[in-house]
């Protein structure tokens, strides 16, 4: 009761208090996106690969193989920056604790 009250007080006097966003929970939405962004190229890479290799006939094998390699590498990649945005924001929260 008193919090509200205060908090009513202060918004009508025009002190309200300026109370800062908190950047954890962004960068932990940051790196889920870019986790989702990483396991969607790695999906996309063996459909594009599947319909390359299934739609053409002059295609050989290993051009489908390095399409598939290449952005299976890519997703993981860009997974394991999202985990290590992930581990330096907890780094940073167990820091502050």
């Amino acid at each position: 009761m008193e919090r509200t009250r205060i908090y009513l007080t202060e918004s009508i006097s025009g002190k309200e208090r300026h109370r800062p966003r908190r950047q954890d929970d962004d960068y932990s939405i940051l790196a889920a996106v870019i986790t989702v962004i990483g396991y969607l190229i790695i999906v996309s890479g063996f459909f594009i690969g599947g319909y390359i290799f299934f739609a053409s006939a002059g295609v050989d094998l290993f051009m489908v193989f390095i399409l598939i390699l290449s952005t299976t590498v890519l997703g993981i990649l860009i997974i394991g920056f999202a985990r290590i945005i992930q581990l330096l924001t907890e780094i940073n929260n167990n820091l502050k604790n």
